[in-house]
Order: structure tokens, then C-alpha cells, then sequence
């Protein structure tokens, strides 16, 4: 039987203080014995994920207290996770998922997050040689009264750890609870799926666009949530990125589909990285799996299927552009992508000049260098004669989940789903450039460029636009 521990009668009880690891200071949980499972005064109930710029992060604890409670004051409670002290910034009343409700029977403890605390998610560098995003073996938490405070929970008063139990099968994941998850099988291969479907448009009876997310290289595996997570795809659904969606005579918004293949985008037949004369072995069936989502929706855009991805992804998303001889989909949008500017032969590029493409990458990615990948890729483009084509340079990848947040260059999606895509480079001036070094292009921190293509004031704008018609 799972062990939890309760908080002593306050009478006689010397509080230990644990050490904090890494975490904030602010209240120090302290320790106490261990009883049976049912003994819990203030029960530990679900664990909320929710899904940053950095990745997934634990945020919210719900619990179920065995009483009434005298104090929802921050400064009376502790919580740390997996050894690390968290910061308490609000506790309310909630329902089992951890949503306000004065009537709520729950108590939810929202924390502080920051990048790597209270992740669920650990890099395992021993699969491939890039790593892969697995879900931690466990995910400790433990919930005290602060050291020298006391609590009055029924009619006991108590002190120390009021529960402490590993949560790693009581995650609760809102963010990606919303997509229908399945698995395309191939005549091989198998992909994980997962769509957002808001039933507005299910309901609306016309015909709504589909935009197409494919994953970086760490988040490839068996589980979609892996995908959803790791790079914030859960953020397409957001009202502010979905109502540039418009269809005539419909409701704002579009479909979004994630698709996960067990291992990278770039892995060739041969198990190695895709090189001159090797192609993904994925290309066939993921083409398949998104063709069978589109035919088993026949309300999705035909005219409007739109694809992207990043890094990896990226690789794949140019890839499938550069086969797309049916003009299947509308649009691509290409984040720090690495297809290889080798890879992509004079055929590949006059294919692709024809196309409405948008690429977006930071200068200081040192992942996949753009010198030697997008920048040359994007002026044999214009050269080639592409009209459509756009580039977002930024000087760094900022964000906005924690204040002054600067992240590794090569994270540029985070600018994409901050929806700070908001202008490009100079399309002529590149495609004019004798520069080497620059190819001319002048990143910028201020939307990516001075540019409007097509005049939309955003990237999300111009992409709704986009049609194959």
C-alpha cells in the first residue's frame, strides 16, 4: 500500500526544515512520520500541467481537505516538488480540476514556474543522439504548514507535512485534454495523432481550414502529449491565435493537427540521418496519416490545409513542400528549419519558389546554423523567382512567461506561437545580395522584419490568407 504522511497534533511537535533544492526559499515545508493512506488531513488529489515557452510545467496542485480550513493565506502552507521548494502565489476554492468555485469542495494551490522547475518532463540522452522528451519515473510532492505556523483543519489544529505522495498518475493535463488523440497505422509505421476539433466549427457547415504542426527531434516517441508539450503546440488553440482564422459565412477559428513519429523526422531507412541520398522514412506515411485525416473530415478546407513544424519538423515540412506536386497544401511555415540547403536540389528549389511559404529563425540559433541552412535556401528562392516567400530573422528568442526571459536561439518557435511573427525581411535586398555573410539579411528583435507580406500585420494573418486555388 502507498505510504502518505499527515501533520502531528500541533502539541509537542519539533518541525524539521527541508532542504530546498534549487527552488524558492519562501516557506519551508518541514518533516513528520509516516501513516497509513487514508490518514491524510489535506489530501493530495491531481497535479496541473499546463504548457509554457520552455515546455510543460506543474503550476497547480489540487488538494481535498478533510475539514474546514482555517487559513487560505499563502503564507501559512509550504509546497515543494520533486525536492524543489515552490512558490506559492494563490490558494482558492476549486472543483476536482482545479477551476474557482466558492463552492468548490477542493483547495488549489497555484505556484510560480520558471524553466526546469516542476517540469514532468526529463531529456533522455541515452535514446538517439539528439535525446528524447520522456515523463519523469516519478513527481514527488509534498504539502506542509509553513515552519512555525500552525493550521486548524476540522476541529485539530496541526503543523508539518499535512500530505506527501508521488503524483506521476495524477497529472492532469487541461491544455491537451481538448485534442482527440489517435494512432494512424501505416503498412510499418505507426503515428500518433492528435486534432483539435472546436465544435463550433463542427457545426458551423462549411468548409474551415486545417493547420498542420510537426514536432522538433526531442519530441518524437509514442505519446502525443509529448508533442502537444514540448514545443507549446497547445497554443494554436488559444482564442487570440485561432480567431485569425475566418471562413465565409462560419466561425472564426481552424482545425489543428499534431502528428508524432516514433523516433525523428530525419531518419533515413538506413537509421541514420537523411543526407544527400537518403530520404526520411517517414515522408510516405506521414503524408498518408495527414490524407486520411482530411478525408475523414470533409468539412476541412481542401484549399487551406496548412503545414509547419520546427527544427526537425522544419526539416520534414520542407520535405513534403518539396513533393508536394499536387499543390496539396496551401501554405508552409517553417521554423529553424534543417533541411539541409545541400539537400535541396535546383528541381526542389523551382518547386518550391512557386509556393506561399513563411520561415521563421533566430540569427543566434547555434543548433541549426542559418548561414548554412534557411538564409542560402531563402535567396536561391527569391533568385528562382519566388513571390510569396517570407523570413522572419530575429536577433534572440524572448518570451513573455517569465519576466525578462531569454532562451536558446534555436527555441524560435516561441516567438511563432507568442504571435510576435509580425513582420519579415526585405525580400529584394536578399534576393540582390552578393553578401556571403549577411546574404542581406538584417534581423531583428522588432517582429522579424520591416516587412507586411502581402500587407497583413502578422504571420497568422497572411497564413488564413493563403489558399492553393
Amino acid at each position: 500500500m502507498k505510504k502518505r504522511s499527515i501533520a502531528v497534533l500541533f502539541a509537542g511537535v519539533m518541525a524539521l526544515g527541508l532542504c530546498a533544492c534549487g527552488g524558492n526559499t519562501q516557506n519551508t515545508p518541514s518533516e513528520t512520520e509516516s501513516v497509513e493512506e487514508d490518514s491524510a488531513v489535506m489530501e493530495l488529489s491531481s497535479a496541473v500541467v499546463d504548457a509554457f515557452e520552455w515546455g510543460p510545467a506543474v503550476d497547480k496542485i489540487v488538494v481535498k481537505p478533510q475539514g474546514e480550513v482555517s487559513s487560505t493565506e499563502v503564507a501559512d502552507y509550504g509546497i515543494s516538488t520533486t525536492g524543489s521548494v515552490r512558490e506559492i502565489t494563490e490558494i482558492y476554492k476549486s472543483d476536482a480540476s482545479g477551476e474557482k468555485a466558492d463552492d468548490g469542495e477542493y483547495l488549489t494551490f497555484e505556484m510560480k514556474v520558471q524553466n526546469y522547475v516542476g517540469t514532468p518532463f526529463k531529456l533522455d540522452t541515452s535514446q538517439l543522439a539528439m535525446g528524447m522528451n520522456q515523463w519523469v519515473k516519478s513527481f514527488d510532492v509534498t504539502l506542509s504548514v509553513a515552519e512555525g505556523k500552525t493550521l486548524t483543519i476540522g476541529d485539530e489544529e496541526y503543523s508539518g507535512v499535512l500530505d506527501e505522495e508521488d503524483m506521476i498518475s495524477d497529472l492532469f493535463i487541461p491544455g491537451t485534454e481538448v485534442f482527440v488523440k489517435d494512432a494512424y497505422e501505416g503498412d510499418e509505421i505507426t503515428l500518433q495523432r492528435g486534432a483539435y476539433e472546436p465544435d463550433a466549427l463542427k457545426e458551423d457547415k462549411v468548409k474551415n481550414p486545417l493547420v498542420i504542426w510537426l514536432h522538433g527531434g526531442s519530441e518524437g516517441g509514442e505519446d502525443i502529449d509529448i508533442a502537444l508539450l514540448g514545443n507549446e503546440v497547445t497554443a494554436l488553440t488559444r482564442e487570440d491565435i485561432q480567431s485569425y482564422f475566418t471562413s465565409e459565412n462560419g466561425s472564426d477559428g481552424a482545425y489543428v493537427l499534431a502528428v508524432q513519429c516514433p523516433t525523428y523526422w530525419m531518419q533515413s531507412e538506413e537509421g541514420a540521418a537523411v543526407d544527400g541520398t537518403k530520404d526520411s522514412m517517414y515522408r510516405e506515411v506521414l503524408t498518408e496519416a495527414i490524407e486520411d485525416y482530411v478525408k475523414n473530415h470533409e468539412d476541412v478546407d481542401t484549399s487551406r490545409i496548412y503545414v509547419g513544424g520546427c527544427s526537425n519538423g522544419g526539416y520534414m515540412t520542407m520535405n513534403l513542400m518539396a513533393h508536394d506536386t499536387k499543390n496539396f497544401f496551401a501554405a508552409a511555415y517553417p521554423v529553424c528549419e534543417a533541411y539541409g540547403n545541400n539537400l535541396m536540389s535546383d528541381e526542389d528549389i523551382k518547386q518550391l519558389a512557386g509556393r506561399n511559404i513563411w520561415f521563421v529563425q533566430s540569427i543566434n540559433d547555434k543548433t541549426v546554423d542559418p548561414y548554412t541552412f534557411g538564409m542560402v535556401t531563402y535567396q536561391r528562392l527569391l533568385q528562382a523567382g519566388a513571390k510569396n516567400c517570407w523570413y522572419s530573422m530575429f536577433e534572440s528568442v524572448l518570451g513573455v512567461d517569465k519576466e525578462d526571459a531569454s532562451y536558446n536561439g534555436h527555441w524560435s518557435w516561441i516567438r511563432l506561437f507568442n504571435n510576435q511573427v509580425t513582420g519579415a525581411q526585405n525580400p529584394e535586398k536578399i534576393a540582390a545580395s552578393s553578401d556571403t555573410e549577411s546574404y542581406g539579411f538584417e534581423p531583428s528583435d522588432e517582429g522579424g522584419g520591416s516587412e507586411a507580406p502581402q500587407g497583413y500585420t502578422n504571420f497568422f494573418e497572411w497564413l488564413n490568407a493563403q489558399t492553393n486555388q
